[in-house]
């Protein structure tokens, strides 16, 4: 609860819990695009659409396992608890019954950052499959991810956005990644909500 008006020493805490998952799960998803058969797959598949290594290092692009809990198990040894990664979107709890199971998985994983560069959230793309799931899928609202609030990409662009005075925005996340590549640095993508 704030005192005085201002946020409490614990909401702050809670907070710093969740970019703090945010930026371990970053870390987990970008190290399985480079080691896992799977998320070689990945690495070919975004070479393929025309990613640069660099461009695929600089934004942080990563890979979510098919398994349930590949990630949640991985916070868990880091000493976070099934609420907290819950919270930090990352996982889902289970209907009717304890435990939880990971969000993004089999899955590109585009990494979503504040203004100051902190990772606040995923939107994770299919690759493979029977065209039956969703192809996007987005970190839902938290105590740090406003989707309504974030463009992906601004903390990339911003400067440029400022010397430029404009923005060129797309639609998705590889269409700003393609744009930022080019030489079109002041470009940023909606997070997978429309424009309020």
């Amino acid at each position: 609860s704030a005192r005085g008006g201002s946020a409490s020493g614990g909401e702050l805490d809670s907070k710093a819990v969740l970019y703090e998952i945010c930026e371990k799960s970053s870390k987990f998803f970008e190290k399985q695009l480079n080691s896992s058969n799977a998320g070689k797959r990945a690495l070919e598949y975004l070479k393929n659409r025309g990613l640069t290594d660099e461009t695929i290092k600089e934004f942080r692009l990563g890979f979510a396992p098919s398994e349930w809990e590949s990630l949640s198990t991985f916070l868990r040894s880091c000493g976070h608890n099934d609420s907290e990664i819950v919270d930090a979107g990352t996982a889902i709890s289970r209907d009717g019954s304890n435990g939880i199971y990971d969000r993004f998985r089999s899955r590109i994983i585009f990494p979503i950052a504040d203004l100051n560069g902190q990772v606040v959230g995923f939107t994770g793309r299919v690759f493979e499959g029977d065209g039956k799931e969703a192809k996007y899928i987005n970190t839902p609202q938290t105590a740090i991810y406003d989707k309504s609030r974030i463009l992906y990409g601004l903390h990339k662009a911003k400067t440029e956005l400022r010397r430029e005075d404009k923005c060129v925005m797309v639609e998705g996340n590889m269409d700003a990644l393609m744009s930022y590549q080019a030489g079109v640095k002041n470009v940023v993508a909606t997070s997978g909500t429309a424009l309020t």
